[in-house]
């Protein structure tokens, strides 16, 4: 291989440091004292006499080229290198120990202050209740409450469902629990510091353009740590840096021979590994950096030695090749895609969070059915069937944009009727879920937490939390989005529902709301069946349905589609349940027929009922469906 192909792996760009190849040479006569117990290895004694013979530069230069007389594949004196020249310095009270060489040595000084206050910011994330994982990687703080890590760490303990984040369970049936130890530290005095997590932020999705990262969320308890800033230097190769991290026993990947002389045998505690970025991609999505790190590293912070930032987001790397980092700039510009700016936003201009109360609730306005320019009022329902609201005879709970129907004796949402005003939406963060029951109707009209308690059963918005996230001010959509998480709001869904069609459809209609500032109005609901399976004494609906009123670019008259989902599939068996649904486009007078609702005179506006006044569309994506 050539010498250009391998200029940034580890070995090359640590032969290349000239300074710490000559402190190397000089203390070559010493360190054979250190190594003879390990010369029993023949790839050792090959590697040592090259590394004996390497003077001058070129001798260097063959070693990078493994050009003649260097053996291929030899292992010890990158363990050499890789030991004193790029080493994993174990952490003691937040102070790391004293590295071999003097060269690392005085480039690490300059930054004792920057890596002694980052030090406490990086914890373990580690899982509470699983049999066979103690933790799983390392997070820092980013922000006040929340710690940022990998993707491919969260996904272990937590998945995407029913449009939020929710907890894995073990093989057991039990939820996991997830914690952060701040303070597993080798022979360390101090006690375990073990926080809380209490909510799962953000997961980025799969892909080769997507950042590996994910945001959790900890409990404000005393003493939690401050966050890391994020550096706004543009790093370039060879700029110093360091990892701190938890680097656990990864024998499958790595040399054991390697890893002992590095490690000792001491895994799984934190450690300062110095080292320099080998590279930046060009558009700096990614850098790459020669910081000794293994599996337990995933997620750790890449400190910029030059203002003690974070410059990077650690998550990968491979022995002998290469190490990657997600750039600060990268997740900057995430975290301004998110949420509108490049930290988190954790309240609103500074106010509390708290959940609304009686006297707020009692003037939210709703639903309003004006909104698209043309009347487009509540669905039509039998009275008997509608739950009470106190101080109110039509039976409608209002919230901010959007309103609800309650079903007197099914006790959960007959519908919902929602507006999106796409020029208007804002991003607004997820924050602890914090569900409670209406004030303004009796408890017997609602379900609560006892029916979700220790089951695969997700509380189902149906009005997205995001669909009424708009407002003319951030204010006014975060607290929209609050207002979603009243059990009057939920519905039973099975955790393993696998939404992708149903949860494409919905941000179909968010993002072209957005992409072309319409004005949106959607109701949702459940189809009660008479064949609905009792549980816990709530009858659990197994199809919902959508209706999506907009006006249509073209025409300029409304335009009305009608959707279905069923999950009939999943309800067997509320323990171990695996099975299929589909999500199909259907006409709207067939919702009406199915359910016992009316929507007026939208049916003459459903191009999909005007073509076919029977049958249904079967939607896999929005290519599917007719407008």
């Amino acid at each position: 291989m050539s010498r250009k192909k391998n200029e940034n792996a580890p070995l090359a760009s640590l032969l290349a440091d000239e300074e710490v190849v000559s402190e190397l040479q000089d203390k070559v006569e010493s360190l054979q004292g250190m190594l003879e117990d390990l010369m029993e290895s023949p790839t050792f004694r090959a590697g040592m006499d090259v590394l004996l013979q390497a003077s001058d530069r070129e001798r260097i230069d063959l070693l990078l080229d493994g050009k003649e007389g260097v053996p291929t594949g030899f292992a010890s004196p990158e363990a050499i290198v890789l030991a004193t020249g790029r080493p994993a310095l174990l952490i003691r009270d937040g102070q790391w120990e004293e590295p071999e060489l003097q060269v690392i040595k005085k480039r690490i000084e300059p930054a004792t202050g920057y890596l002694r206050q980052a030090i406490p910011k990086v914890g373990r994330v580690e899982l509470v209740n699983d049999p066979t994982l103690e933790y799983v990687g390392t997070g820092w703080m980013i922000e006040e409450d929340v710690m940022i890590t990998n993707r491919h760490v969260a996904n272990v303990f937590a998945y995407h469902a029913n449009n939020q984040i929710v907890l894995r369970t073990t093989p057991f049936g039990v939820q996991l629990g997830v914690q952060v130890d701040f303070n597993e530290e080798y022979a360390s005095p101090n006690p375990a510091f073990e926080v809380e997590v209490v909510d799962v932020v953000f997961i980025e999705k799969e892909g080769p353009e997507r950042p590996d990262m994910a945001l959790i969320r900890l409990e404000k308890v005393e003493g939690l740590p401050q966050p890391i800033e994020l550096s706004s230097l543009h790093l370039q190769r060879n700029d110093d840096v360091a990892v701190i991290g938890y680097p656990a026993k990864d024998g499958g990947r790595n040399d054991p021979f390697i890893m002992q002389r590095i490690f000792k045998n001491i895994y799984n505690v934190k450690r300062l590994s110095p080292g320099r970025v080998t590279g930046v991609r060009e558009d700096r999505f990614i850098l790459t950096h020669d910081c000794t790190t293994l599996g337990g590293n995933s997620g750790s912070v890449v400190v910029n030695l030059k203002d003690g930032k974070a410059a990077g987001l650690h998550f990968a790397g491979s022995y002998k090749e290469n190490n990657f980092a997600v750039t600060s700039e990268t997740i900057k510009s995430k975290l301004a895609d998110l949420y509108g700016r490049s930290v988190i936003q954790l309240s609103v201009s500074g106010t509390e969070e708290r959940k609304p109360t009686l006297a707020d609730l009692e003037i939210r306005k709703g639903y309003d059915p004006l909104f698209l320019g043309e009347t487009v009022d509540f669905p039509e329902v039998d009275p008997a069937v509608v739950a009470p609201v106190n101080n109110r005879e039509d039976g409608y709970l209002h919230y901010l944009h959007f309103s609800v129907v309650m079903h007197k004796s099914r006790r959960l949402a007959l519908f919902t009727a929602c507006n999106i005003d796409g020029r208007k939406l804002y991003k607004i963060p997820r924050r602890r879920d914090r569900w409670g029951l209406d004030p303004r109707m009796e408890e017997i009209y609602q379900v609560g937490n006892e029916l979700y308690k220790n089951n695969p059963l997700d509380r189902g918005h149906m009005v997205r939390r995001l669909d009424p996230a708009w407002g003319d001010t951030r204010e006014e959509a975060a607290q929209a989005a609050d207002d979603t998480f009243f059990y009057t709001n939920a519905h039973p869904q099975h955790a393993q529902l696998n939404q992708r069609s149903w949860l494409d459809l919905e941000e179909y209609i968010l993002d072209n709301a957005a992409t072309h500032d319409l004005k949106v109005s959607v109701f949702t609901g459940p189809v009660f069946g008479l064949c609905d399976r009792e549980y816990r004494d709530v009858l659990i609906p197994q199809e919902y349905w959508k209706v999506v009123v907009c006006i249509n670019a073209f025409t300029g008259q409304l335009s009305a589609t009608a959707y279905l989902l069923s999950q009939s599939g999943f309800m067997e068996d509320l323990e171990f349940v695996f099975g299929a649904y589909q999500t199909y486009q259907v006409p709207v007078q067939l919702v009406e027929n199915r359910v016992g609702v009316g929507f007026g005179q939208l049916a003459m506006h459903d191009p999909l009922g005007m073509v076919e006044h029977r049958g249904h569309r079967v939607v896999n994506g929005p290519d599917d469906i007719t407008i």
